[in-house]
């Protein structure tokens, strides 16, 4: 039976509002340890106990749901940055001297990885 615009690929699939049940499942794992770690006097800080799971756990699931987490907080997504020359057109570096371009390659490439220049 050929794809209809408009109709669902799969009419039979999860309803609208219920719950995804891996992120469930990895919730409930989580507030587990946290519980576990709060009866033992330890600490519940929230990288350690992600960290635990993304090692410890037996579910894969949880394994690579622990793992984004952490990645998302820990290895934040790079912004895309722009440059341009003058007046807002394309840079034009054969008009500058030597130096003064190799200069400004410096201080891009600085500003890139986050030093000042």
């Amino acid at each position: 039976m050929p794809f209809r615009p408009g109709q669902s690929g799969n009419p039979n699939g999860r309803s609208p509002g219920r719950k995804n049940k891996i992120a469930v499942q990895t919730r409930e794992s989580i507030w587990k340890h946290i519980e576990q770690l709060a009866a033992q006097g330890k600490e519940a800080n929230p990288f350690v106990v992600l960290t635990s799971l993304m090692l410890d756990s037996h579910d894969e699931h949880i394994r690579v749901s622990c793992a984004v987490a952490l990645a998302d907080r820990l290895l934040p997504k790079l912004k895309a940055t722009e440059h341009t020359g003058k007046d807002g057109g394309p840079i034009d570096y054969r008009e500058m001297p030597a130096a003064q371009r190799m200069a400004r390659i410096d201080a891009l490439l600085a500003k890139r990885n986050g030093h000042a220049h």
